[in-house]
């Protein structure tokens, strides 16, 4: 029993921080439903960042807000697979494992709001750019674990034609001294 936990020990960690941000993201938006009026919006940091109120029936810009089945559907979907995936622990390196339990974490977080609300509660607005999309820390949890998904991707990519070039180099250099040798 102890070998099979010490075996799996990233991926309970990862699932209890995926429940502390679950917490985290429903703390936040219990703090702006009980202080804020729907629509108030308050200057966190002047030019970079504002709290702002809404109610989001759908996903981002509002889209498909008259089908919530879709988003639980998909979110049920996604979470028990995600939690299949960590359980089998075939997902050998750490990144990916994190990124799931983000996106776990991000889509419970949601979730809880469509089933209980029938909509989203979003509260962070970005001002130093134009975006037009006000999130939540649930949102921020699945882009982030998308994000790393990504960058893994990359950097595994960037590896691998490193050690195909290299792999290519060496192969070259053994030609030429066996050339040498003759």
């Amino acid at each position: 029993m102890k070998n099979r936990i010490k075996g799996h020990l990233t991926e309970i960690i990862v699932l209890v921080v995926a429940a502390l941000l679950v917490a985290a993201d429903q703390i936040t938006k219990g703090l702006i439903t009980d202080n804020f009026y729907l629509g108030q919006s308050v200057t966190v940091i002047p030019n970079a960042l504002n709290f702002t109120y809404i109610h989001n029936p759908g996903a981002v810009f509002g889209i498909l807000k008259n089908h919530p089945w879709v988003f639980n559907t998909v979110t049920i979907i996604a979470v028990i697979g995600a939690l299949i995936v960590l359980a089998s622990g075939r997902v050998g390196k750490k990144p990916y494992i994190w990124a799931i339990g983000l996106v776990i974490s991000g889509g419970v977080g949601n979730m809880i709001d469509r089933l209980s609300l029938k909509y989203v509660v979003d509260f962070i607005e970005i001002t130093f750019i134009y975006f037009p999309y006000v999130f939540n820390v649930a949102d921020c949890c699945v882009v982030i674990g998308c994000g790393i998904v990504i960058l893994q991707v990359i950097i595994e990519m960037i590896q691998e034609f490193k050690a195909k070039k290299a792999k290519k180099a060496a192969d070259i250099t053994h030609l030429t001294e066996e050339n040498v040798d003759e």
